[in-house]
């Protein structure tokens, strides 16, 4: 399937200026709140209670309710990634890597609402829980986003077929040949190995240990051919991204494996945690004080 082309490029740039804009405003706000206020969130729990600014700030009143509730929106607008990508095949959603833009900085800002919202405290077994959940939550995803990184996509997104990467690193290949640079002679040739069961991980640091000796071999060969440094300068990006996708080839059944046993494991996880926020925010609604509007003066 192809991609519109000029439509990709020209929103994949854009999507991610504006949520990591995004991600940079908020995380950079809810730090200058916590500087504002670090005379309260570190303070031991007694001496909280004794804070002028205490019935607004703790986790039932009104701020720190909000904050509660802003970040409990901020994930629910996260798992509806996971509603884009059932439908990965049709454009008209959005960009797929649009998505993922989003899903991390919803994800992260989220977690630092709810943080606040906690006031760097736990008061309760079903806040505890939720908060686990969440921290296991942000670290899985934090790692499913280095992974991310490695499968081989599509402009838009798409994780690519075998096929697809097959032919992309084929015609580079080409491209290269043409002005006398052999990736072959520097490394072996790529065909795509099966996939590894154990310690999967660690072919993606065995990858980028031969995408360095790779670009090691290929630079002594540019040095050979007595090229001007503007040239070897134009062509240094181009073998790197090439050296890239010949690991992606060689390793394109361990790259999906890995990524398909992440996504299985986050999403059940992602599953738990939403199990263990409606937990606390049904033992919060029954049994805590909350600041609700229309509750109190």
């Amino acid at each position: 399937m192809r991609e519109p082309r000029g439509r990709a490029l020209g929103t994949k740039g854009v999507a991610g200026w504006c949520w990591g804009a995004f991600l940079i405003v908020g995380l950079s706000s809810a730090a200058c709140w916590l500087v504002l206020h670090h005379d309260y969130y570190l303070r031991p729990l007694a001496a909280q209670a004794l804070h002028p600014l205490h019935d607004e700030l703790r986790s039932s009143g009104r701020i720190g309710l909000a904050f509660g509730v802003i970040g409990t929106l901020l994930f629910l607008v996260n798992l509806s990634y996971l509603l884009r990508r059932r439908s990965v095949r049709q454009g008209r959603y959005g960009s797929l890597r649009s998505w993922m833009h989003m899903h991390v900085a919803s994800g992260l800002l989220g977690g630092a609402c709810i943080l606040l919202h906690s006031v760097l405290s736990i008061r309760s077994a079903s806040g505890l829980a939720a908060s686990a959940a969440l921290g296991i939550v942000l670290i899985t995803g934090t790692l499913g986003r280095y992974l991310y990184a490695f499968v081989p996509r599509s402009i838009e997104g798409r994780e690519l077929e075998l096929e697809e990467v097959r032919s992309r690193y084929e015609r580079q290949l080409s491209e290269l040949g043409r002005r006398g640079i052999s990736l072959e002679q520097a490394a072996p040739p790529a065909r795509p190995r099966e996939s590894g069961r154990l310690l999967p991980l660690l072919t993606l640091f065995l990858g980028e240990w031969e995408i360095r000796r790779t670009l090691r071999a290929v630079q002594a060969r540019l040095d050979g051919l007595g090229l001007a440094a503007h040239e070897q300068a134009h062509l240094r990006p181009l073998v790197k991204k090439l050296a890239r996708q010949h690991q992606s080839l060689a390793r394109y059944h361990e790259l999906r494996h890995l990524m398909s046993s992440w996504r299985f494991l986050h999403r059940w996880l992602a599953l738990a945690m939403l199990a263990t926020a409606a937990g606390h925010v049904l033992n919060a609604v029954r049994f805590a004080d909350l600041a609700l509007p229309g509750t109190g003066p």
